[in-house]
């Protein structure tokens, strides 16, 4: 079953019916949600500017909830965000395990003109991606890059 896009970045309250229905009918969930952290730090800039016109407050309930609902009704991208620790509680209250995880550009989500800089080489673009690939995997890691992928099944008790 294949659950990629972030569909449980949309589904809000309902993620755990939504999780624990696709692993009682699949055997194994491939997924994505998009990470708090993570948009945290490639969104930056606009989250500064964004928290100088509606305010802290609401600013910090995003960063602290993963809501984007706390900016308002007026947002082009309405989604949870997700924590590592999150996401891992979803998945076992959900009945599931998880199998594998990754951050998703964890490195290359930087600035354009270093990735071309890199890309323009090919040997260094392929060690880049190798280096990327092995950083995504690491725990610490996980919260870091814009997206969470993780791999679950049902617990086998």
């Amino acid at each position: 079953m294949v659950a990629y896009g972030g569909p449980f970045s949309y589904v809000f309250e309902n993620a755990q019916e939504t999780l624990t229905g696709l692993l009682r009918i699949g055997s194994v969930v491939v997924a994505s949600v998009m990470s708090t952290l993570g948009s945290w730090r490639f969104f930056l800039n606009d989250i500064i500017t964004t928290a100088s016109e509606i305010g802290q407050d609401r600013n910090d309930a995003v960063i602290n909830t993963g809501d984007i609902r706390h900016l308002g009704t007026d947002q082009p991208h309405v989604c949870k965000m997700y924590r590592w620790s999150e996401l891992m509680a979803l998945v076992h209250e959900s009945g599931g395990e998880v199998l594998s995880a990754s951050a998703s550009n964890f490195a290359s989500a930087t600035d354009e003109e270093t990735l071309e800089r890199i890309a323009a080489v090919p040997d260094d673009w392929r060690r880049f991606i190798e280096h990327e690939v092995r950083a995504c995997r690491e725990p610490g890691a996980l919260d870091g890059g814009t997206h969470l992928l993780f791999a679950a099944r049902q617990r086998r008790d």
